[in-house]
């Protein structure tokens, strides 16, 4: 039978390595999405222009569908 400080303890356990699982997978998803837009920025198939709204500068980005850009 499981005491209430075992219940605990085990929730604190599994919270803690799902957190850190879920900032691991995110950190690995943002480095590939990175390498990503880079390949597509090199073939062409993502462009951007540079604006500014007031104070506040932005891209519009814009990323043709794999069927409309040739490598």
């Amino acid at each position: 039978m499981m005491t209430i400080e075992s219940f605990v303890l085990y929730n604190i356990v599994m919270w803690t390595v799902g957190w850190y699982l879920l900032k691991r997978h995110g950190e690995k998803e943002y480095g590939e999405g990175i390498r990503d837009a880079v390949n597509m920025h090199y073939t062409g198939q993502l462009t951007y222009t540079p604006m500014l709204d007031g104070d506040l500068e932005m891209l519009n980005i814009k990323i043709k569908p794999d069927e409309e850009y040739e490598d």
